[in-house]
């Protein structure tokens, strides 16, 4: 099936990074604070580990290799909670509706807000003549005021593509 497939594949490219990693002298079977003192002793100096902190590393074998080993890690988490989150084939996330300063509401348990490219093809496997379509929140003042006012220019530049976000469409 896609989901083994897909999952199988991770947990193989995550394999492959943990030997070059190793190849490197870098354990990640130890936790965060031991892996940090191998960083240090190799002249890496963090205080956490991510992917920000080893950033200014990158040009470092093992920053470039521990970078991709979290990403992988992050992924093969991510497809591990949306597993855990489906109800009968669907994947119901959990909301904050005040989840920041701005507003905003914010998904978890799992995240349905950032899927990885990876995972797209089994969270949103679409038969011919099925499409996606993606709501720009940012923007939803504009598209309110439009739609009251009338201004069916503003619907035309969005749905064409030549507006800000993603291309939107409206029943």
């Amino acid at each position: 099936s896609l989901e083994s497939n897909v999952i199988l594949q991770k947990y193989q490219e995550l394999e492959k990074v943990k030997e070059k990693l190793v190849e490197q002298e870098i354990d990640t079977n130890k936790d965060y604070s031991g892996i940090l003192k191998d960083l240090q002793k190799n002249g890496i100096n963090i205080n956490y580990l991510s992917k920000e902190g080893l950033e200014p590393y990158k040009d470092s074998i093992k920053a470039e290799l521990l970078i991709e080993w979290l990403k992988i890690k992050s992924e093969i988490q991510q497809f591990e909670s949306l597993n855990a989150s489906q109800i009968e084939g669907f994947i119901k996330p959990k909301f904050h509706l005040w989840g920041s300063l701005s507003g905003r509401v914010i998904s978890h348990s799992p995240s349905t807000q950032n899927f990885p490219k990876c995972y797209k093809d089994y969270i949103l496997p679409l038969n011919d003549g099925e499409s996606i379509y993606e709501l720009d929140i940012k923007s939803a003042e504009v598209i309110g005021l439009a739609y009251l006012s009338e201004e069916h220019q503003i619907f035309d530049l969005l749905s064409n593509g030549k507006g800000s976000g993603a291309k939107m469409f409206f029943v």
